[in-house]
């Protein structure tokens, strides 16, 4: 079976040392973007991204403004947010799955979200409409 593909967005230390801990755990395939443009390009040219995780400051975009338009492009994509601003998560729920405060565990808060969006969006019910 193949492993679920995560594009990761973002180029700061801690979106760096997320996608080392991805690459490191094998569990999921990781492709990266460091800004909004390469974002999108890897969106329009893969679509079989399962799940992206950025970080909320990114130059010349917020991550929530990103995820708007990601979730626009494939409504069904898993959208984490790695934010150190609690508020920025508050207003942009409706284009996350998850949201996941900067740290020295992110990466298992993370994988355990996405995890448990997979085993979600993988269940009988929600594939019914």
């Amino acid at each position: 079976m193949p492993r679920p593909q995560v594009l990761c967005v973002g180029n700061s230390s801690s979106i760096r040392r997320l996608c080392r801990l991805f690459r490191e755990s094998k569990e999921f395939e990781l492709v990266k973007a460091e800004n909004d443009i390469q974002a999108m390009a890897v969106m329009n040219a893969n679509l079989t991204i399962n799940a992206v995780i950025l970080d909320h400051e990114l130059l010349g975009v917020k991550g929530a403004e990103l995820a708007a338009g990601m979730k626009l492009l494939k409504p069904h994509l898993l959208v984490i947010l790695l934010s150190a601003c609690a508020p920025v998560v508050v207003d942009a729920t409706h284009f996350l799955d998850a949201a996941v405060a900067k740290g020295s565990d992110a990466f298992a808060k993370v994988t355990t979200q996405l995890r448990e969006l997979r085993a979600t969006h993988s269940s009988p019910a929600s594939t019914q409409a």
